[in-house]
């Protein structure tokens, strides 16, 4: 089994609200990803509200795409409202829209699609 590239979250206080960034450019299955899903520690994914046709955040966004992520830890899981990603900073023009301004992949905002959460407390 791989070892992970970075050292798993610790957090010494089991109830501390915490988020870790985003771009980690691995897939689900990853090892390395695995000591940041341990512990109760969660993908905003797991919400009902992201979406499941298209839960990728790179490419064209289907399953195999997912290389991004907003994992929380368990004292922020009751408070997440909704989760979802916004595809029109990219450009990929055969499978969603763009906002007007992205013509071409030379002026989009990323290759990356943008993950979201909207936490309530």
């Amino acid at each position: 089994m791989a070892k992970p590239r970075w050292p798993a979250p610790t957090i010494s206080a089991p109830n501390a609200a915490a988020i870790t960034p985003p771009d980690l450019n691995d897939t689900p299955d990853s090892p390395a990803l695995a000591p940041l899903l341990a512990d109760g520690w969660r993908d905003i994914q797991s919400h009902p509200t992201y979406p499941s046709d298209r839960p990728g955040t790179y490419g064209t966004g289907t399953a195999r795409d997912k290389i991004d992520y907003l994992i929380k830890s368990p004292a922020l899981r009751s408070h997440l409202v909704e989760a979802g990603i916004e595809r029109r900073g990219a450009w990929h023009p055969n499978t969603c829209a763009s906002f007007d301004t992205v013509t071409g992949v030379n002026n989009q905002a990323s290759d990356h699609h943008l993950i979201w959460a909207d936490f309530e407390f």
